[in-house]
């Protein structure tokens, strides 16, 4: 970040600097592009925030930033934290990508987007850790994989198709805690301004950060 962002907390605040520089330096800026900048910003503030905190409470904690879809990629950076801190003893695969559209309008690039970063991530982590003792192994689902919800039917049949791998893992790893975490309306994450929008309009209350802990 520029340092004159950092002293920026409010997201409006980071969306009109970016915005500024922008204009300073004669660069058009799409809305879409200044959306994804914002929320980079303030996903990287979270990142960092965490890693101190786990660190302040004893952790060692190694950040890498990987394509998890890609197979020999995944398994060579693992093999390395192995090196590191010894074997994986558990995973949780929090990933997770929304490009809602109606089915119309679903091209393959949109379907891939979406579905490999739950189901393919999910299948390359189970094949690198294969020979691991996992002591637990937990995936971020969604109410949508069971309710469905308008506009993310790629996304509720890749929440879905996790899940039911798990209920296979289950058979094949009775030591090993096992869960499917269906996350629901929460007033944050991937819960963004449209999304909320939808959710109230449709009279569903979202859960506050506190109360969803």
């Amino acid at each position: 970040e520029p340092a004159a962002m950092k002293t920026l907390v409010n997201e409006k605040d980071i969306r009109d600097y970016i915005i500024k520089e922008s204009k300073l330096k004669n660069i058009q800026i799409s809305p879409k592009d200044l959306k994804t900048r914002t929320e980079k910003t303030l996903n990287a503030r979270i990142i960092q925030k965490n890693i101190k905190a786990l660190k302040n409470l004893g952790s060692t904690v190694l950040y890498r930033s990987i394509d998890c879809q890609n197979l020999e990629f995944l398994e060579k950076e693992i093999n390395k934290i192995r090196k590191e801190l010894g074997p994986i003893r558990g995973i949780i695969h929090a990933a997770g990508i929304k490009a809602d559209a109606l089915i119309g309008k679903i091209d393959d690039k949109k379907y891939k987007q979406v579905f490999s970063t739950k189901v393919k991530v999910l299948k390359n982590l189970l094949i690198s850790c294969q020979h691991d003792k996992l002591k637990y192994l937990i995936t971020f689902s969604s109410v949508a994989a069971s309710f469905g919800n308008k506009g993310q039917s790629i996304y509720a049949m890749a929440n879905e198709y996790m899940s039911q791998i798990m209920r296979y893992e289950i058979t094949k790893r009775p030591q090993t805690i096992i869960r499917s975490i269906h996350w629901g309306p929460w007033d944050g994450g991937m819960v963004d301004q449209g999304l909320k929008k939808q959710f109230l309009k449709n009279n569903i209350p979202l859960l506050s950060l506190s109360q969803g802990a």
